[in-house]
C-alpha cells in the first residue's frame, strides 16, 4: 500500500489545498503535520487519501523544503511506517517522477540529501528501509555520480570491509546497481573490488555471499575490456560455491537466485 500510495500522489488530485496546510506540513521545527501526511498517503479513506495527495503534490513546488522534509522524517521518525514511506517518496521525487526535483534544487539541498542518505544507509536498523534507502541511493548516483559525488566509493567500501553483514548486503547491492552506470569510474578501483567481493564470497552469511554473487556478475557484464573481465575468472569457483551451499542447505528461494545469476 506504501508503494501505491506513492504512486498515486503523482496525480494530481482536482482539490483546493490552502497556505496554511502547506506552512504547517512544510515546517521544519515541527514534524507532526508531514508524518500526518506521510500516514494519510497510505489512508483507505478514498477521500482523506486524495485529499494528502493534492496537499503533497502542492508541496512539491516548494521542492527544498519538501525534499529536506522527507529526508528529516527518515532519519528521526520513530515510526517505522513513516521512514518507510519517506524513503519511497525521496526516491519517486528524485529519480523517478516525470520532472524530477533534484535538477532544480539548491546545491546545499543536494550536498544535505547525499549525506544524509550514507548516513541513512549505514545507520537505519530496519533492514526494508535500509533496502529501500540503497535503492535510492544506487538510481541517484546513477544520474548524479558524474557531477560530483566523491564520497560514495569511499564510503560503500568502507560498509562492504567494515559493516556488520546486512550492511555489506545493502552496499553490495549498491555496487551491483551502479556497475551498469559508473562502470568505467569502477575500473581504477578493480583489485580493490575483486578483493572485497572474494572476501564477502567465503562469507557466512548465505545473504552476503548473494548480494557479493549479484555484485561480481553485475561488474562483469559492464566491463567492456576482456582483460579486465578476466581478472574476475579467478572468483568463478567460490560463485558456484555459493549455489552449491544454498542447494545444500536447502534454500531454494536463494539457490534459484544464484542460479540466474550466473546463467
Amino acid at each position: 500500500r506504501a508503494r501505491e500510495a506513492a504512486q498515486n500522489s503523482e496525480t494530481p488530485a482536482a482539490m483546493a489545498v490552502s497556505a496554511a496546510q502547506v506552512q504547517a506540513v512544510l515546517d521544519m521545527s515541527n514534524l507532526t503535520a508531514f508524518e500526518q501526511l506521510l500516514g494519510g498517503l497510505t489512508s483507505v479513506d478514498n477521500s482523506a487519501r486524495t485529499q494528502y495527495e493534492a496537499l503533497f503534490n502542492e508541496c512539491k513546488k516548494q521542492g527544498d523544503v519538501l525534499c529536506l522534509q522527507l529526508v528529516k522524517a527518515l532519519r528521526t521518525s520513530a515510526q517505522v511506517e513513516t521512514r518507510e514511506m519517506a524513503a519511497i517518496l525521496l526516491r519517486r521525487v528524485l529519480t523517478k517522477d516525470e520532472v524530477s526535483l533534484w535538477a532544480n534544487l539548491q546545491a546545499q539541498t543536494q550536498a544535505g540529501i547525499k549525506s544524509e542518505l550514507l548516513k541513512s544507509l549505514h545507520e537505519e536498523q530496519n533492514k526494508r528501509i535500509a533496502g529501500k534507502v540503497g535503492d535510492t541511493v544506487s538510481e541517484l548516483a546513477a544520474g548524479v555520480y558524474e557531477e560530483g559525488w566523491p564520497e560514495l566509493l569511499p564510503f560503500l567500501f568502507q560498509c562492504v570491509t567494515t559493516g556488520s553483514d546486512a550492511l555489506k548486503v545493502t552496499a553490495l547491492n549498491v555496487f551491483g546497481e551502479l556497475a551498469a552506470y559508473i562502470g568505467d569510474s569502477l575500473v581504477p578501483h578493480l583489485a580493490t573490488l575483486h578483493g572485497i567481493l572474494a572476501q564477502c564470497l567465503q562469507a557466512a552469511d548465505m545473504e552476503v555471499k548473494l548480494a557479493s554473487l549479484r555484485a561480481c556478475c553485475a561488474f562483469v557484464d559492464s566491463l567492456e575490456n576482456q582483460h579486465d573481465r578476466a581478472k574476475f575468472q579467478d572468483l568463478l569457483p567460490a560463485m558456484l560455491q555459493t549455489l552449491g551451499g544454498a542447494l545444500q542447505g536447502g534454500d531454494e528461494a536463494s539457490a534459484q537466485d544464484a542460479l540466474a545469476m550466473l546463467q
